[in-house]
This record gives structure tokens, sequence and C-alpha cells, in this order.
């Protein structure tokens, strides 16, 4: 895509981006960068910093995390519309897991400046998606 209304429609079909308006949705692509990766390319790393929080946009992904013999595992998958990233933003720490693309993919990546340079409405609605992301997590975990 390279159109700025086809992202924009897609950014409006993924659950993410449902409470936004077009003005949002325009404002989030201006200030957001769409990158595109290989199969098996790392998204992100674990233990590095975390300065960006991503959307995948198509294609699918693997979180991969090492094991206490330092072998790499895949604990989950990712799937068009799932957010990742945030924690790091948020908690101001290092990444805790790694992101590697399953098949080619692209993705949404937003820094915590370009998301503080937003609306205010823009902002929390970031910040809500972030809080619906990490709610859904804690309840299928406790659900486990």
């Amino acid at each position: 895509m390279e159109n700025q209304d086809q992202w924009i429609k897609l950014f409006k079909s993924l659950e993410f981006f449902e409470s936004f308006d077009d003005e949002q949705c325009r404002e989030v692509y201006r200030s957001c960068q769409i990158k595109k990766y290989s199969v098996n390319e790392y998204v992100i790393k674990s233990d590095q910093a975390g300065v960006t929080f991503y959307v995948l946009l198509k294609g699918a992904a693997h979180i991969v995390v090492r094991d206490s013999l330092n072998n790499k595992r895949v604990i989950g998958q990712l799937a068009v519309g799932d957010c990742f990233g945030e924690m790091a933003i948020l908690l101001k720490e290092t990444r805790t897991a790694s992101v590697r693309a399953a098949k080619e993919c692209y993705a949404l990546q937003m820094s915590f400046e370009e998301i503080e340079k937003c609306t205010k409405d823009t902002q929390i609605g970031i910040y809500r998606s972030f809080g619906k992301v990490l709610s859904k997590r804690l309840k299928t975990t406790i659900q486990r």
C-alpha cells in the first residue's frame, strides 16, 4: 500500500484504532513509520531499550524468549492488528521478549516522543488502546 487513504482505512479496520476518528488516524499515520520485515527478521529484540511500540498491519510474527538454557523458544503468535512493545514505553524498561517476522509483514512503529507530539485526544486513544491490550493479556493469563 502506498496511498495514505489505504493505510488509514486499514488502521480503522483494526481493533487497536476502533475508537479513533479519521483525523486521529491521519495524525497517527503522519507521526508513525510503517516498516516492512522479511521472514525471520527481528522487529524487536529482548534486553534492548524500548522507545517504540508496534501494531502489526500485515503478516504474522512470533514472540520469542530465551529459556534457562539460553535456547530461543517461541511462546506466542502475533496476527494482524496485534500491538506489541508498549510495555517498554509504559515502564521505561528494556524489552522482555523478541518479536520475529513469521512471514513478510508490515508494522506501524511509533515512539514515545511521537505519541507525545500528538493531540491530547489521540494520545488518550493510544493509551486507552494500550490499556485494553494489557487487560486482555491479563485476563488470558488468569484464565490459564
